[in-house]
């Protein structure tokens, strides 16, 4: 559901191939996101054979715009290297710290704070963080 140019509201934008699609086609369209909850079912390293990359997808988010002045931001991704083969070996063993100081280098490039406010580890991680 969208409303109005310049200032539209997005209710339910949620599957992992939209967060792209959307972006794209909204950049500089006015739309400010109070809650973003990024539900990913995939390792944070993504897919390349489905282009799904969810540190790409967020950095579209916060360079794109799209936080409102203050948001609530959800991020739920696994650590695992599915299928060794597919992921470089000698990259980087990714963490949540590793993700956290993503979204605040992000943050932080475009004006705003942020700060966890929780996180829980099931078998993936999901973190949730607050931005002004």
């Amino acid at each position: 559901l969208k409303a109005g140019r310049g200032g539209g509201v997005v209710v339910n934008t949620h599957t992992q191939h939209t967060y792209t699609h959307t972006f794209v086609t909204q950049k500089g369209q006015g739309v400010r996101v109070v809650v973003a909850f990024f539900d990913y079912e995939t390792s944070v390293y993504g897919k390349k054979t489905a282009e799904l990359s969810p540190l790409r997808d967020l950095q579209r988010f916060f360079r794109g715009g799209f936080a409102h002045s203050t948001c609530l931001l959800g991020i739920t991704v696994s650590w695992r290297r599915d299928q060794w083969p597919r992921y470089d070996p000698t990259a980087p063993h990714l963490a949540f710290e590793d993700l956290v100081g993503f979204v605040e280098a992000e943050a932080d490039a475009q004006g705003f704070s942020c700060q966890v406010l929780d996180s829980i580890n099931y078998g993936m991680t999901f973190g949730l963080f607050r931005l002004r």
